[in-house]
C-alpha cells in the first residue's frame, strides 16, 4: 500500500478464525464491502480511533516498520473484503484494495 501497488489474496471463511473472522458482515452470503482498520501496536486505552474503524494491535513479534513497539502512534488501512459462492455449499473469500469499479 505505501507503494501504491494493489493486491489480492485469499483468506479463511468470515466464520474461520483467520484474518477476517472479526469484523462485523452483512447478515447475507455474498458481500463486497469496503473495512477500515486502525493498527496499534500499545494497549494503552486512550489512543484515539477514528469513528467507524476497527482497531486492530500488532504484537512485538510481528515485522511492522511503521510503528514502534508500544508507542501510541496509530497506522490506517482501508481495503475490501468480498465473498462470493464458489459452490452450492462453500464460498470463497478475499481482501484487496482494487477499486470496486475494477469489477463489473
Amino acid at each position: 500500500m505505501e507503494k501504491s501497488q494493489y493486491f489480492l489474496f485469499r483468506t479463511k471463511d468470515i466464520h474461520s478464525k483467520g484474518l477476517v473472522g472479526n469484523f462485523d458482515f452483512p447478515d447475507i452470503d455474498s458481500f463486497d464491502i469496503q473495512i477500515h482498520v486502525t493498527l496499534v501496536r500499545s494497549h494503552k486505552k486512550n489512543i484515539p480511533i477514528k469513528e467507524g474503524f476497527y482497531k486492530r494491535f500488532v504484537d512485538a513479534a510481528a515485522s511492522f516498520d511503521y510503528i514502534a513497539y508500544a508507542s501510541s502512534d496509530t497506522y490506517d488501512l482501508s481495503f475490501r473484503i468480498v465473498r462470493f459462492p464458489i459452490s452450492d455449499s462453500s464460498y470463497e473469500c478475499i481482501v484487496t484494495n482494487l477499486p470496486s469499479d475494477e469489477f463489473p
